[in-house]
């Protein structure tokens, strides 16, 4: 939601309130079913696969992620590139990969 006050000036919001937007994806996140043959569950967890809604939310989420802990981190990567939540990135030698993915697991 902070992502849309931030750029309401710069997006088309479709005559829509920030508060219709935060309601419309309250009420899909809280109602976020899929079909498995015949029966109907609804997530409770996460998003399922297929919402259209999921891309959007993971590129959100990967931003704020990135913000925090790589852009921050005092072991940067030489080179990082992401495509939606797929990330490759190139790090320098001395840095040790497994406290550095221990760090990123705790946020």
């Amino acid at each position: 939601m902070r992502y849309v006050l931030e750029h309401q000036h710069d997006i088309d919001l479709f005559g829509l309130t920030p508060g219709d937007i935060k309601e419309l994806l309250t009420h899909i996140l809280t109602n976020n079913v899929f079909q498995f043959g015949t029966q109907v569950y609804r997530q409770k967890i996460g998003l399922a696969m297929g919402n259209r809604l999921a891309p959007p939310l993971a590129i959100l989420y990967m931003y704020d992620f990135e913000k925090r802990a790589i852009l921050q981190s005092s072991d940067r990567p030489l080179l990082y590139f992401r495509y939606v939540d797929d990330t490759v990135a190139l790090f320098p030698s001395h840095v040790n990969l497994g406290e550095y993915l221990d760090r990123l697991n705790t946020l």
